[in-house]
């Protein structure tokens, strides 16, 4: 099991969660945690969970496509195709 942090803005936590949910391939799903980084900035950072074999580069590609940070998924972009193979 995966388990990592995503950080975003969003108006609050519920929609930080609703986003990073909506944005996560297959195997990958949120636990509905969330912290405010700064809620003056509105900054928020949501837990992720992911299968072993989920596919980390394909959960990079599609958080970032949409301006959402992984953090700690240490993820490989270089090698997801049409990205950087």
């Amino acid at each position: 099991m995966t388990v990592f942090t995503a950080r975003l803005m969003a108006a609050d936590g519920h929609q930080a969660v609703a986003r990073v949910a909506e944005r996560l391939p297959e195997g990958f799903s949120t636990t509905g945690q969330h912290s405010a980084i700064s809620e003056r900035h509105n900054i928020y950072e949501v837990a992720i969970v992911g299968d072993t074999d989920a596919d980390r580069n394909d959960c990079w590609v599609a958080l970032t496509s949409y301006g959402i940070t992984p953090n700690g998924l240490d993820s490989v972009w270089e090698t997801t195709k049409g990205v950087g193979a």
